[in-house]
């Protein structure tokens, strides 16, 4: 679903982004995905059950860890960043070398409802379960069809 062909013929630009990006590293990547894959999985999502882990620091959060399982769609996209192409992508960009958690912790859908919001937080940097695994990047991909600036989160 990835479209590793724009995001390596760009990777000069999106290094130099990447590095030079204030107040601290970031790239924001626009449509590197294939757009009718991605609005197939977007239909696939229906209203999620769980409620968020971060409930301290959430209102009206929900969340699948596992998203891979609701549509062929997610799976690939799931496979895609799990993949080599997207690792030494991200290794290149960040001029640092990138290991991708192949079990995704702490990832996954992140779904909120009306009303909802997320705090100002800091995520873990020691993985929980293996603590020699240090966490250097995060991938926020969002997929929000028809979103109005009057919604706020910009």
């Amino acid at each position: 679903m990835i479209n590793f062909k724009k995001l390596n013929e760009n990777r000069e630009e999106y290094r130099l982004n990447y590095l030079t990006a204030k107040p601290f590293p970031h790239l924001i990547l626009k449509d590197f995905v294939d757009e009718e894959k991605l609005i197939s999985a977007y239909k696939s999502i229906g209203l999620l059950e769980n409620k968020s882990r971060d409930f301290i620091f959430a209102k009206n959060k929900y969340e699948k860890s596992n998203y891979w399982e609701l549509s062929d769609e997610f799976r690939e996209l799931f496979v895609d960043f799990q993949s080599d192409d997207f690792r030494e992508f991200l290794s290149y960009i960040s001029n640092r070398e990138i290991f991708v958690d192949p079990d995704n912790h702490g990832g996954g859908l992140h779904q909120g409802r009306s009303n909802s919001f997320l705090e100002m937080h800091l995520d873990y940097n020691y993985h929980p379960i293996h603590k020699d695994w240090w966490r250097e990047m995060n991938i926020l991909f969002y997929m929000n069809l028809n979103w109005e600036e009057t919604f706020g989160g910009q």
